[in-house]
């Protein structure tokens, strides 16, 4: 079964199994349906689709329509929930929360759309978090973070890994 991740990705797995056959040049849902589309007979293949399993969240559109748009190449998607993504309790973060609305912490950063949505369950308005900086991951969790009313500062351009995430919000706080 052919092997395909985004590059840091790789790189582990290689020290697990030695073998990974195709990295997408954009490490993306749209970077991983754009290599594929290149293949002959991709309509003739089956993935398997490593995912989260959305628990008390609406589930980000991200995953969905990456299978749906694997689906219009004609490849067979499974869906496999590798792990679960569900909302906070606000009653155990009391004092991150209390820093955050007191001005104190600088930057919110976000790697996932889940990520957000559950955010905003455990704060009461947008002032709670009006002196941070929004910091997302990539180009996805920023356009839906947006679409969920954040304002949106920080977007890493190189998001293939999250060494990319942390030198884009280093790079905008000037020294």
């Amino acid at each position: 079964m052919p092997i395909m991740c985004f590059r840091k990705d790789a790189e582990s797995l290689l020290s697990f199994c030695g073998k990974v056959d195709l990295i997408p040049t954009e490490s993306s849902p749209a970077g991983i349906v754009a290599e594929l589309a290149k293949l002959p007979h991709i309509h003739e293949k089956k993935v398997l689709l490593p995912a989260p399993e959305v628990v008390g969240l609406p589930e980000p559109d991200v995953v969905p329509n990456l299978i749906t748009d694997l689906q219009k190449l004609g490849i067979e998607v499974t869906r496999v929930s590798t792990y679960i993504t569900q909302g906070l309790d606000a009653s155990i973060y009391g004092v991150e929360l209390n820093l955050m609305r007191q001005g104190m912490i600088d930057v919110i950063a976000f790697s996932s759309t889940a990520e957000v949505e559950s955010f905003l369950t455990m704060v009461n308005s947008p002032s709670d978090y009006e002196h941070c900086v929004i910091a997302c991951f990539g180009p996805y969790t920023a356009a839906n973070t947006q679409k969920l009313g954040m304002n949106v500062s920080i977007v890493s351009k190189e998001y293939s890994s999250f060494q990319g995430f942390a030198d884009a919000i280093a790079a905008f706080f000037p020294l």
